[in-house]
């Protein structure tokens, strides 16, 4: 179909360690990203990343953004902590990952444990 993970290794899409996974240096040279990237998934034209990074061209993303082939969009304020999972669902994205928070665009936190879902049609954070 049109949405999958990417590259995500031997366990269909879970990265097996907190390391970088090859696959994503391309995308890391293109993107600029600041760190690495742990999950990548695919939903239509657009390449979402997570993973330890804070930045991404020159914007902060709060360790997951999408990216479209031309620029990079934050999903709100992104989250908290380092995102190792990643799927599109439901017109979204599943986020998950040793995170406490996800932050809403206009500011304020989701209290989310780890999982929350960024509604792409809403433009914010819901809990799964």
């Amino acid at each position: 179909g049109d949405a999958g993970f990417v590259g995500m290794g031997p366990r269909g899409g879970v990265p097996v360690s907190d390391e970088p996974f090859a696959d994503s240096s391309m995308i890391e040279a293109a993107v600029k990203i600041s760190r690495g990237v742990l999950a990548m998934a695919v939903s239509g034209t657009s390449v979402f990343l997570g993973g330890n990074f804070l930045r991404a061209d020159n914007r902060t993303v709060g360790h997951v953004c999408e990216w479209d082939g031309d620029s990079v969009t934050a999903l709100g304020g992104g989250v908290d902590g380092s995102v190792n999972a990643l799927s599109p669902y439901a017109g979204g994205l599943v986020v998950g990952g040793a995170f406490t928070n996800a932050f809403q665009p206009g500011g304020g936190g989701l209290a989310a444990g780890g999982l929350a879902w960024w509604s792409s049609g809403l433009e914010r954070w819901e809990l799964m």
